[in-house]
């Protein structure tokens, strides 16, 4: 985790420096141009918007981006804390866009919305979408780069530790999002690389976001794979509740837990040792 964020911090130096020579370019260059939005302030204007903001992860990030961002002389907003509303975090993309803002870090989401209003609105008024931890495809949304893990790398990865302990013949589960998000797809995509031909079956289960629904997952997964021998849970924002599910009926130790990112409570179950470190 803390090279993922001293990459993070690099690029975001990177890409802070590069706004601010871009402009200075722009302000040099007399070279005739399309006419440009008018803007109140010769400030650079960046928006940081994410779903998450209660995560030691996300705390770091901000505080990093607003620290680099002061240096460069960059004014600097921080919209989050969305958790699973996407049209609330959509509405905050769009609200940044409508704004003018000289560019945009956002956690990525693989959704029609997302992509129409990176590929067209953003286009248009010329703002670069750098996508930051969660990534989507670039030919949906022409986003500029993307600022994070590797996630198929981060997948294999999670899936070679656990074939530390897991033998042929085991049984895996692996919960992922309903909508499958691009980013959840990536770290599937990891870890059946890692247990290509180690004779481990993998059971991919969909689920809803909402708490009722990950609750009916977890136990209707428990009723039909009660003899499973791991759990991987390709979001992190699941960990809690299917962990306390578990707990209700069976004793945790007779499974590997394991997820990605640092989720609101994933510190403190790692403490306890109910979730497996990586």
């Amino acid at each position: 985790m803390n090279k993922q964020l001293l990459i993070i911090f690099g690029l975001l130096i990177v890409f802070f420096s590069v706004l601010v020579g871009r402009a200075v370019y722009q302000v040099m260059d007399a070279t005739p141009q399309l006419p440009k939005i008018a803007k109140d302030t010769n400030t650079l204007h960046i928006a940081l918007i994410t779903q998450e903001l209660d995560t030691p992860f996300w705390d770091r990030v901000a505080q990093g981006a607003k620290q680099e961002a002061k240096k460069q002389g960059v004014a600097f907003e921080v919209m989050g804390a969305y958790a699973f509303d996407d049209s609330a975090f959509l509405d905050a993309m769009e609200l940044a866009i409508h704004s003018k803002v000289d560019g945009i870090l956002i956690q990525g989401l693989d959704n029609p919305r997302f992509k129409e209003l990176a590929q067209v609105k953003a286009a248009y008024y010329g703002i670069p979408i750098i996508t930051i931890a969660n990534d989507v495809p670039v030919k949906d949304t022409l986003r500029k780069t993307y600022i994070g893990t590797d996630q198929v790398a981060a997948g294999q990865a999670l899936g070679k530790h656990a074939l530390q302990t897991l033998k042929k013949g085991d049984e895996v589960v692996v919960l992922m999002d309903e909508a499958k998000p691009y980013f959840e797809r990536q770290r599937l995509k990891g870890l059946k690389r890692a247990f290509h031909r180690q004779g481990i079956e993998v059971i991919v289960r969909t689920t809803g976001h909402e708490q009722q629904q990950l609750v009916d997952s977890t136990q209707q997964l428990l009723n039909e794979h009660p003899t499973s021998d791991a759990f991987i849970m390709l979001n992190a924002n699941y960990t809690n509740t299917v962990v306390q599910e578990i707990s209700k009926r069976m004793r945790l130790s007779n499974f590997q837990l394991y997820t990605f990112d640092d989720g609101v409570d994933a510190e403190a179950l790692l403490q306890s040792k109910k979730l497996m470190r990586l």
